[in-house]
C-alpha cells in the first residue's frame, strides 16, 4: 500500500506493532489527505453615485451612466480527508473586472410660480388653494420664506382677489406653514 505525502496513519508509523493476537486485534487507520486549489468567481456590486442636474426639474432623475457589476477571482486551498472537505483557506483574491458605478442625475431646477402674500380661507378640501391663473388641478409647493416650512397644495378654486396676495390657502394648508392667527404670510410658489 502506498501512502501520500499528507496521509495520516493512526497509530503513527513510529509506533511498534504488538504481536497480533486474535483476542486483541490491532487496527491501523489510514486517513487519505488531499489538498487542492479551487478558483471561484465572485461578482462585485457596483455603487450608485448621484450628481446634481440643474437642467432637470427637482424630483426628476436620469441615468447618465448605467452601472455594471465587476468580477473577482477567489483562490482557495481546500483540505479533504477521505474525500470530505474539512477546511478551506482563502489564498488569493484578484479583481478581474472592476465594477462600473451607476451615475444618476438628480434634478435641482425649481419652477418658480412667484412670490408674494398668502392668506387662508375655508377652501374646498384639506390641502387646497385658490390661484388666479394656474390651471385647476395644478399641484404647487408653497414655501414660507421666513421659516422654510412648506406644504404641497392642489389648485381647486380661483382667487385671491385682494391686492398683493398671490394665493389663498385652505385653513389646513396655511396651518402647515404658519399660525392661522397671523392671517397672511410671505411665500414662494414652486412646482413640487
Amino acid at each position: 500500500m502506498e501512502l501520500g505525502d499528507k496521509d495520516i496513519v493512526t497509530p503513527g508509523l513510529s509506533v511498534a506493532v504488538p504481536a497480533i493476537r486474535q483476542s486483541q486485534p490491532f487496527t491501523v487507520v489510514i486517513t487519505r489527505v488531499a489538498e487542492t486549489q479551487l478558483k471561484v468567481d465572485q461578482s462585485i456590486d457596483y455603487s450608485i453615485q448621484y450628481v446634481d442636474a440643474p437642467d432637470l426639474l427637482r424630483g426628476q432623475q436620469q441615468v447618465q451612466q448605467a452601472g455594471r457589476e465587476g468580477n473577482r477571482e477567489l483562490t482557495y486551498l481546500v483540505h479533504r480527508e477521505n474525500g470530505t472537505e474539512t477546511w478551506r483557506k482563502l489564498t488569493d483574491s484578484t479583481v478581474t473586472q472592476a465594477p462600473v458605478a451607476e451615475i444618476i442625475r438628480r434634478g435641482t431646477k425649481v419652477v418658480d410660480y412667484g412670490t408674494g402674500l398668502a392668506s387662508w380661507y375655508s377652501g374646498v378640501g384639506s390641502l387646497t388653494a385658490a390661484h388666479r391663473t394656474l390651471p385647476l388641478g395644478t399641484r404647487v409647493r408653497v414655501v414660507n420664506t421666513a421659516t422654510g416650512a412648506s406644504v404641497v397644495v392642489t389648485i381647486a378654486d380661483r382667487g385671491p382677489f385682494v391686492g398683493g396676495r398671490i394665493i389663498d390657502l385652505s385653513s389646513d394648508a396655511f396651518a402647515a406653514i404658519a399660525s392661522r392667527g397671523s392671517g397672511v404670510v410671505n411665500v414662494r410658489l414652486e412646482k413640487p
